[in-house]
């Protein structure tokens, strides 16, 4: 019953709130991501969710009050997310059948998975701060949170 009552706390009060801080967001936090869609995308959804289950939902409250600390996370995340999940969609899809890979707009590498690939921390990790109601109502501090960590 209690991951019942945190999943309440998270749905109906936490991600409002954090929702309406981040609509406030920094203009210069906006970060291009991989050309594929990840609206609607259940594998892209529970990836995602596997990935902030791991490395950040479990972080002590003096690490989520770090930009170090957090993008350290979010850096083993970027390569667990990319080595583990990302390898592992494309070898099922390839399994399957699928499609090859090819370049995409910009020559950004498409692959058969459609899980999108992050050339760098960076845009995974602003995809994190979007995905999670821990790290989202930090949105309008990406960019100094990030500078802080990449010093």
């Amino acid at each position: 019953q209690t991951a019942s009552n945190c999943s309440y706390l998270v749905s109906s009060i936490i991600l409002p709130i954090a929702i309406a801080l981040a609509s406030t967001h920094h203009p210069r936090a906006t970060i291009k991501m991989s050309s594929k869609d990840t609206n609607n995308n259940q594998a892209y959804e529970e990836a995602m969710d596997d990935v902030h289950t791991r490395f950040i939902l479990n972080l002590p409250d003096e690490e989520l009050r770090s930009a170090p600390r957090i993008f350290f996370q979010l850096e083993q995340a970027w390569w667990f997310y990319d080595d583990f999940i990302c390898d592992a969609a494309e070898k099922e899809e390839k399994e399957k059948g699928g499609k090859r890979k090819k370049k995409g707009k910009k020559g950004e590498e498409e692959t058969a998975s459609s899980l999108p690939r992050f050339k760098h921390v960076k845009p995974f990790s602003y995809a994190m701060f979007q995905f999670s109601p821990l790290l989202l109502p930090m949105l309008p501090q990406f960019e100094d949170m990030y500078e802080e960590f990449n010093v």
